[in-house]
């Protein structure tokens, strides 16, 4: 067997890639323990490169005639940032021996080349790659564990429900790239740009951290006045900075029973904008919008369980 023709090439007519063996061998031995359904996935070193095929700017990186790529960022949450083991303008000349050419490809046989990441995919969580950088002129060996990188925003979820939470007039959930598919078939066009910018580019800078986005505002009295602030990002409540929707739903809790206030800082361009809801009638509004709409809970199954 070469391979499995599985991957299609969308917007385009009969055009399909095989995906090869090494590649089906590493999913099928990738099974999460106690969950064979589940897989952790297909590792990365958490880096942002360039090629250095220009030749100014070989020279200013000394690398005289050796060949590598630039490395122009790491993500805050890789092993790379949080071990201190890469930085931002090392130059990687090979992995596990493999030499990197000026575009990210080493040699396979005679004729073929692949990109180095796929020496890295080879790999399974936690496993360690020897890496060979170039470091203001001085040539450096490391040894960097590798895992798979969480999305700020997922690209995927399956087999779960949307999670929320209802307080006040207002429904919370985390935002999801299958969120922004409601906007239909275009949606990196017409769905909001901000959520489009957090799915395309966001860059998770804290362990769990995910978008939440005030998703719906109910026609009540206390209400009147927010109907365009839907669909923003939730940045803090009375100050505190919001991480993902569990940490959100314990947050407002919290400040329900002790603020007469929730001040939710929604992000918006030119300046963040304010959604204040009195905690005093929350519970109140929340009750009529759950009869009015026929919501059976005011929160999804897990957040309730938590509370």
């Amino acid at each position: 067997m070469v391979g499995v023709a599985f991957q299609l090439q969308q917007e385009s007519q009969n055009i399909g890639y095989v995906i090869p063996v090494p590649t089906i061998q590493h999913f099928l031995a990738d099974a999460v323990p106690g969950d064979p359904s589940r897989c952790a996935g297909f590792c990365s070193l958490g880096i942002f490169w360039q090629s250095l095929e220009n030749q100014q700017l070989r020279d200013v990186h000394q690398l005289g005639a050796r060949s590598g790529v630039l490395i122009r960022g790491v993500l805050p949450l890789s092993a790379c940032a949080q071990q201190s083991l890469v930085f931002r303008g090392d130059v990687l000349l090979d992995i596990e021996g493999q030499k990197v050419a000026d575009d990210g490809t080493f040699a396979v046989g005679q004729q073929e080349r692949l990109s180095f990441q796929h020496l890295i995919h080879l790999k399974f969580a936690g496993e360690p790659v020897k890496l060979r950088l170039l470091r203001k002129g001085e040539e450096v060996v490391v040894d960097v564990p590798v895992y798979p990188q969480s999305r700020l925003v997922p690209s995927h979820i399956y087999d779960e429900p949307q999670s929320y939470f209802i307080y006040g007039g207002l429904a919370f959930v985390a935002l999801t790239e299958p969120y922004l598919h409601e906007w239909g078939d275009e949606w990196m066009s017409d769905a909001p740009h901000e959520l489009v910018d957090l799915v395309m580019a966001g860059i998770a800078e804290l362990p769990d951290e995910q978008p939440v986005i005030l998703s719906r505002i109910f026609p009540a009295k206390l209400t009147a006045g927010y109907s365009a602030m839907m669909d923003r990002r939730c940045m803090s409540i009375n100050g505190e900075p919001v991480l993902n929707l569990r940490q959100m739903y314990a947050l407002v809790q919290r400040l329900h029973g002790t603020a007469p206030y929730l001040d939710f800082e929604l992000q918006c361009v030119g300046g963040n904008c304010a959604v204040a809801v009195e905690s005093a009638s929350a519970d109140a509004v929340r009750d009529e919008i759950l009869e009015t709409y026929r919501i059976p809970s005011p929160a999804s199954p897990e957040l309730c369980a938590e509370q």
